[in-house]
């Protein structure tokens, strides 16, 4: 299957450029400058409350007497052995002009601004050396610095502050590979080429929607592993939604392989009935008249669907209740979008069977016209019938039919398809004959 090369590559690459761009980085460094005066106060000062000025009073004595407790039951100690007590054991340090040059371009001096957590890449200078968390000490000139700092890990990594290009190093390759796959678009869209009948067949499409799906699946159950690093409990989410796209993207993929093995088989005659090359002029003339069908059965629809909008919109307007306004909000949505999708599908069809190569195959299972493909071979789908029709155009009826599941009970019922094939002109023989093996297989 050739045809799904590209789409193979595209959506890896697609999906390789997401978990690039949406990945964070390992490992972050967070240094902050120490204000040893305000952790001092803090250690032997109780603050002052914001209450109401009566209830202010009374914690304000009750903490002035634990004040005076614990500073009777406290060994005071000098901000300069306070400072040596809490950086023992848990120091690196730093010399020169180069070290407060690099301290002052990030953490410049100021008391109108209050201090902020700088983010670094570990790999960065000074940053190597570092624990899990402690203090960083600069040395300059006889002038002493402290900055605390902590290793925060991807998880740690959900802050405001963080900027994008240390959050996530990963988008400078993710955008390079966004460049390659709309410079690889842009020279299949310039150079297309020829696909073969079985490439440019709705069967294809479907093997190539399944498989882009299958794909993203798959960057679904990875991406907990990049976010993560696999901890046990996180991302469980985005790992049962991949899993079910994956189910569901294989048992599609089956199913239209399955098929395009089939169209394969009979393109290359294996159990071929009659295989019809149209005459432009004939061919367009069949695509004109086919879309003349479909739109007057639009009409239709559309006139069904104006017929429900009146009679619930009526009902609802009716009701003083803001919930029955957005019901007839939502139905109105729906009905947009059932008219939108019925206006388009027409049109596509028409487009395609324009620029296709107006030829037809009929096999004892299934009928390839112009790249849309009809099987009855598949279970719960079955064959019904099939008539010659003279009049606009001659050609043969095929009605069949596939299983379906309807209503809450999930009950199951029949759809049932009418396919028109148009006979060339010389060919009305070859028409019969199909028809009478048809007639004769069911009999």
């Amino acid at each position: 299957m050739r045809f799904l090369f590209k789409t193979l590559l595209v959506s890896c690459a697609l999906a390789t450029a997401l978990l690039f761009w949406w990945r964070p980085a390992g490992e972050l460094m967070s240094l902050k400058p120490v204000d040893w005066a305000a952790l001092y106060e803090k250690q032997y000062t109780f603050r002052s409350s914001t209450l109401s000025q009566p209830l202010a009073e009374f914690v304000h004595e009750r903490m002035y007497e634990k004040q005076h407790t614990f500073r009777l039951s406290t060994r005071y100690r000098p901000l300069a052995e306070f400072i040596r007590e809490e950086i023992e054991g848990k120091v690196s340090r730093i010399e020169g002009d180069s070290a407060q040059t690099w301290r002052e371009s990030h953490f410049p001096r100021s008391r109108d601004i209050t201090p902020q957590a700088v983010y670094f890449n570990p790999a960065d200078v000074y940053m190597k050396k570092l624990e899990q968390q402690g203090y960083l000490e600069i040395r300059s000139h006889g002038s002493i610095d402290h900055l605390s700092y902590i290793r925060l890990d991807a998880t740690d990594l959900d802050r405001g502050n963080i900027p994008n290009s240390l959050r996530f190093p990963y988008r400078t390759q993710a955008l390079s590979i966004f460049a390659l796959v709309f410079i690889f678009l842009g020279l299949m869209w310039l150079r297309p080429g020829k696909p073969d009948l079985v490439g440019q067949s709705s069967v294809a499409n479907g093997c190539k929607f399944f498989l882009a799906l299958l794909i993203g699946g798959v960057a679904l159950v990875v991406l907990p592993f990049l976010y993560f690093g696999g901890e046990r409990h996180k991302g469980m989410e985005a790992m049962v939604i991949g899993s079910c796209i994956i189910t569901f993207s294989i048992i599609g993929l089956a199913i239209y392989g399955y098929l395009a093995a089939a169209v394969s088989k009979l393109i290359r005659g294996e159990g071929l009935l009659a295989h019809w090359i149209y005459d432009p002029d004939e061919w367009r003339q069949y695509t004109e008249l086919n879309f003349r069908v479909e739109r007057s059965k639009l009409r239709l629809l559309a006139f069904i669907s104006l017929i429900i909008l009146c009679v619930s919109g009526s009902f609802c307007l009716t009701e003083e209740n803001q919930a029955a306004v957005w019901v007839f909000v939502f139905l109105l949505g729906i009905l947009v979008l059932i008219w939108l999708t019925a206006l388009v599908a027409p049109w596509l069809t028409y487009r395609r069977n324009l620029r296709g190569s107006g030829q037809v195959f009929i096999g004892k299972k299934g009928i390839y016209l112009n790249g849309t493909v009809h099987t009855w071979g598949l279970p719960g789908s079955r064959y019904e019938s099939v008539e010659y029709m003279e009049t606009p155009v001659p050609g043969l009826v095929f009605v069949y039919s596939y299983l379906m599941t309807v209503g809450q009970s999930l009950s199951f019922v029949r759809q049932y398809v009418t396919v028109y094939v148009p006979i060339p002109k010389g060919k009305e023989q070859e028409g019969k004959d199909v028809l009478d093996t048809f007639n004769a297989d069911k009999r």
